[in-house]
């Protein structure tokens, strides 16, 4: 957001009438701002603005821009409908893998070594800067470190339960490459399961709260180490982290009531659980348990 302030009231004088990315990256680069915040600011005040359909359908990706678009009034007009089926069912619906929890649990790992080597050179927390209140900014290293621990545990023990639902589901085919099981094979259950499974594990609707602000903090000191090293983005290096925290959020986003009605079901009345055996794509074909 370099020197976007500065031009914030004259993003749309920054480019034509309608821009594309190309003509975005030049004004960025001839005003030194960032194309992506230049872009999502004008779009407040176009008149028409085109998007992929997964900007206005996946909650995710729709507060990062169109949630900043006044829609009152607006008309809406989707081309090619008929993709808009697949589309909406891919952005309400998640694999977890257990490759994906082990990643997660090698990512909270690394997040507690750079904690203590913060510790180590006498840094307190991210932003080593007192704020107004007195007291430094960012992730608390030391406590972030605990976090880092009880997040592997719950990690762990999350894993663990997805082998023991699949252990006794048959193995998936050897043909078919990396896909799933085939035909009926896996355990189907409401979605009403998913809440059950993950209580076992402390994960629930009062405590998923607490495992965001971990995973938003431990996303905030990767990325910092990453650049730090020289690298021009870290977000990659939380990746399974910040996956696992998109399908949690969106399975907890189904406790609500599909319609203002009064008596509305949850949203999750809709959706199924469904847990199977997954071959990898690698060489050597291992199946793995894949919670969807």
């Amino acid at each position: 957001q370099l020197k976007f302030g500065k031009y914030r009231n004259a993003a749309a004088s920054l480019v034509g009438p309608v821009p594309d990315i190309e003509e975005l990256v030049a004004a960025g680069k001839t005003h030194g701002v960032c194309p992506f915040f230049l872009g999502r600011d004008a779009g407040k005040e176009a008149d028409i603005v085109f998007l992929p359909y997964n900007y206005l359908l996946d909650p995710s990706t729709r507060r990062t821009m169109a949630d900043s678009i006044n829609w009152s009034n607006a008309v809406v007009i989707f081309d090619e409908a008929h993709n808009v089926e697949s589309v909406s069912s891919d952005s309400c619906s998640f694999d977890i893998t257990a490759k994906q929890l082990a990643d997660a649990m090698a990512e909270t790992k690394r997040c507690k070594e750079v904690c203590l080597e913060r510790i180590e050179r006498g840094q307190v927390a991210l932003a080593d800067v007192p704020a107004a209140g007195g007291e430094a900014q960012g992730p608390d290293y030391r406590r972030l470190a605990a976090d880092m621990d009880l997040l592997a545990s719950v990690l762990k023990a999350l894993e663990t339960g997805l082998h023991t639902l699949a252990a006794k589901l048959p193995p998936p085919p050897l043909h078919g490459g990396g896909g799933g099981g085939g035909g009926d094979s896996g355990l189907t259950r409401p979605g009403s399961f998913l809440f059950e499974f993950l209580a076992q594990f402390n994960i629930t609707s009062h405590t998923i709260s607490a495992l965001n602000a971990a995973i938003d903090a431990a996303s905030d000191v990767l990325a910092a180490a990453e650049v730090e090293a020289g690298r021009t983005s870290g977000r990659a290096s939380t990746v399974a982290l910040q996956h696992l925290q998109s399908c949690l959020n969106l399975a907890f986003s189904t406790l609500e009531p599909l319609s203002d009605k009064p008596g509305a079901p949850p949203a999750h009345k809709g959706f199924r659980v469904h847990v199977h055996m997954q071959r990898s794509w690698g060489a050597d074909k291992l199946a793995a348990p894949t919670l969807s």
